[in-house]
């Protein structure tokens, strides 16, 4: 398959299955991988012609957990796109909950994330319909307790929890503070009160 996705690339023409005649096409391509290429064409599972031949403009996205201030934004946005996708009202996001979703690795990154939101949607926001919400998050969390009995480490307290989902709520809506209450699912007042006890400015 790469052999014939390397011939497409260079002459400009691919040909139907069970086909002889050549169909010229004029396009781009974007691609995409979770994998490191470079290693696999060092394993011999991929061809290093096709790889230079792809990566032409190459963009490295980080992984969610490497940009948590993208959460709150992407929250936001699947629950307005599930929603009219399922036809259903959008259903409010607890402080509790929007705490664990900033505060949870996501090593299925946004996929994973996409996933649960439409799970929310579909569930009106009940999650005591599906037991296993955060099952992964929670055998992390016990591997890491496990192994370090020491407080502090990469656990926040709830304090510094809440500390740190306003100012990723604030850097997602540009400290816009009507849309940063509103994502938050709490008054002005309330974020005001907050983020002066927290020493936000």
């Amino acid at each position: 398959m790469q052999v014939k996705l390397l011939r497409t690339l260079q002459e400009g023409v691919i040909t139907r299955v069970g086909g002889s005649r050549q169909i010229p096409v004029d396009v781009r391509i974007i691609a995409a991988t979770n994998k490191n290429l470079k290693e696999e064409i060092e394993k011999g599972t991929f061809r290093s012609d096709l790889f230079y031949r792809l990566s032409v403009i190459p963009i490295h996205l980080p992984a969610l957990r490497e940009r948590r201030e993208d959460i709150p934004l992407l929250i936001s946005y699947f629950l307005n796109l599930k929603s009219v996708k399922l036809k259903k009202s959008t259903p409010e996001i607890s402080k509790d909950l929007f705490i664990r979703l900033t505060g949870y690795h996501w090593p299925g990154n946004i996929r994973e994330l996409e996933n649960f939101i439409e799970k929310y949607v579909n569930l009106g926001g009940d999650l005591s319909f599906d037991p296993e919400s955060f099952s992964a998050e929670k055998k992390s969390a016990s591997k890491e307790s496990s192994g370090n009995d020491k407080p502090g480490g990469t656990i926040l307290n709830l304090a510094e929890a809440e500390k740190q989902t306003i100012l990723s709520a604030l850097r997602a809506t540009e400290s816009n503070i009507s849309q940063t209450a509103r994502l938050l699912g709490i008054s002005r007042n309330a974020l005001y009160e907050k983020m002066k006890r927290h020493g936000i400015g």
